[in-house]
């Protein structure tokens, strides 16, 4: 019995095939063993020398889940965006009173509305401190109360000042400023 040629492609193909078997069996699983000669490709004569790439069990490998690296500097999903309108919110005053032995600030809402509150929010290292106050609707903007913070909240140096305001149509945040606390 004589073989017909096979095009140049069929003589990878077998190993290929065998190699994506071996790689994709669940663990336990190996490559398909042929004790006997495979065919050769030769028309001449069948060859008796078995195929290494036949008769070789693929060692079995255990499945592994892939390893999730966080990206660095990538940040996680982020919740939803809030709904409210972004106002701009400016501090037009923040001041240590020395009478009152207190930080105090003020500032407003690029919106005109009645039912937001202002937070100012002082931070120095790990220590935080908050006072809240209502806002009320001008002509142009909405104002927020005098934010008080006594002293005895607070201990000396510098800290770090944010003044935010929320409402149920808007929010802001202002840009940071620094306040000495003697």
């Amino acid at each position: 019995m004589s073989f017909p040629d096979r095009p140049p492609r069929a003589a990878w193909l077998l190993p290929v095939l065998v190699l994506v078997a071996a790689c994709t069996g669940s663990p336990g699983d190996s490559a398909e063993q042929s004790d006997g000669p495979s065919p050769s490709t030769s028309a001449s004569q069948p060859s008796t020398t078995p195929d290494p790439i036949a008769t070789t069990t693929a060692p079995s490998t255990p499945s592994v889940e892939p390893v999730q690296t966080p990206v660095p500097g990538a940040e996680p999903t982020a919740a939803p965006a809030d709904p409210r309108q972004q106002a701009t919110l400016v501090i037009t005053s923040l001041v240590w009173n020395g009478t009152s032995g207190a930080v105090e600030a003020s500032g407003y809402a690029s919106v005109v509305e009645n039912d937001g509150v202002c937070t100012l929010t002082l931070t120095k290292s790990s220590l935080t401190a908050t006072a809240r106050s209502t806002a009320y609707a001008d002509a142009s903007t909405t104002s927020c109360d005098l934010l008080t913070i006594p002293r005895s909240e607070l201990g000396s140096g510098t800290w770090n000042a944010i003044v935010d305001y929320g409402s149920s149509a808007s929010l802001a945040t202002s840009a940071p400023l620094t306040i000495e606390v003697p």
